[in-house]
């Protein structure tokens, strides 16, 4: 009976998900990321020539983890040639793709300043809310290459809806006072 246990044990030990060495991030910093060629999984930037204008950091290998404490922006971005498309994930389930890349070649090299104004290059912003993330991703067109991604916090503006809402409380209430002076 105890080797039965034994053996029972083992199969459910090995049947067990294996945990992934996730890889932290910080927010408000770019990260050169690499990838292999079609179907290749976006890889940590070592060995990657790095962006530049801004600088950025080698990515970690992924997936890459962070918790947000209010919303952000995932941005990601194609570098040097630009016929890459990527599709991202958090926590396995898909975020969606980056825009449909071109054959143009683009142009920036590893400038990401350069790559930002030039829509040869696939992208893709993906709006993120408060709460904790394990981003991966699959390259689905293109060659191997490297590319850069940024989770990109910032205040929120107040929409113009509510800037006009204000106005017009503000409206109703002065003349509610002016009718008041004259009764």
């Amino acid at each position: 009976m105890s080797k039965l246990r034994n053996i029972l044990a083992a199969l459910v030990l090995s049947a067990a998900p294996v945990a992934a060495n996730a890889a932290p991030v910080n927010v408000d910093t770019w990260y050169t990321f690499g990838f292999g060629g079609v179907n290749s999984a976006l890889q940590g930037g070592a060995g990657f020539i790095q962006g530049d204008n801004p600088t950025s950091a080698v990515a970690p290998d992924g997936p890459w983890t962070f918790t947000l404490t209010s919303a952000a922006t995932l941005f990601v971005m194609d570098l040097f040639l630009s016929v890459d498309q990527f599709e991202l994930f958090n926590f396995g389930s898909s975020l969606g793709l980056t825009s449909s890349p071109t054959a143009s070649g683009g142009g920036c090299d590893s400038n990401i300043t350069c790559a930002i104004g030039n829509l040869d290059y696939s992208r893709g912003s993906f709006a993120l809310a408060a709460g904790d993330y394990s981003i991966t991703g699959i390259q689905r067109q293109g060659v191997a290459g490297a590319g850069v991604f940024i989770v990109e916090t910032a205040a929120v503006p107040v929409p113009a809806a509510g800037v006009l809402l204000v106005g017009a409380l503000g409206m109703l209430g002065a003349v509610r006072r002016r009718k008041s002076r004259k009764a």
